[in-house]
């Protein structure tokens, strides 16, 4: 499959970008920071580069081991992985977070308080299905891509050819399948998700 080049970005910390780049997850729960557009978290597009992000890192809040932490603002970008989103899903103020935490990095302590954080404003599950490039690509670090926010404009579209899905497509299917179970009960249905309209890239 041939795939075009990509300049949008999504920070993360980089513990959950190890999470999606080992195929232990494919899961995301994003509030946004204070420097979002129109000052909240807006998914508006599908596919993006994963770039750790520096920014408000707590051991406290993984529940994998604290060396996963990053701590030394980097002088250029490795983008050896990218990101097609496959669901966005606004979850409702009373969502139970116990088994959602189990999918991700974070504890289930964390994501409330992130929740509870501007309460007005959703916690957003991203399903993600993750590729990964034969060679990392390396940019120099912009001052543009420092802040609290979740989007990133690179100085210049980057090359995804040659890539290849981190999980099959059985496997990412089963991982969402478990997901989906937990969704269900909550009170979603996949015939009835609260979706955004994503815009191809």
């Amino acid at each position: 499959m041939s795939f075009p080049p990509l300049d949008r970005a999504l920070k993360e910390w980089p513990a959950a970008i190890a999470a999606l780049a080992s195929g232990q997850s494919i899961l995301l729960l994003r509030k946004g920071g204070i420097h979002e557009t129109q000052g909240q978290f807006q998914p508006a597009i599908t596919s993006v580069w994963l770039l750790p992000s520096f920014e408000h890192q707590q051991p406290a809040a993984l529940r994998v081991p604290a060396n996963a932490i990053a701590h030394e603002q980097p002088t250029q970008v490795d983008l050896s992985l990218w990101a097609e989103i496959s669901q966005a899903i606004a979850l409702p103020t009373d969502f139970p977070l116990a088994e959602l935490s189990h999918q991700t990095v974070w504890s289930e302590e964390f994501l409330e308080q992130r929740r509870q954080w501007k309460p007005e404003r959703p916690l957003w599950l991203l399903a993600l299905r993750t590729y990964r490039v034969p060679e990392s690509r390396s940019l120099p670090w912009q001052a543009s891509y420092r802040g609290c926010r979740s989007w990133i404009t690179l100085v210049e579209p980057v090359s995804r050819q040659g890539s290849e899905p981190v999980l099959s497509d059985r496997a990412f299917q089963d991982q969402w399948q478990a997901i989906a179970e937990i969704l269900q009960p909550g009170g979603l249905t996949l015939d009835g998700l609260s979706t955004t309209a994503l815009t191809s890239n």
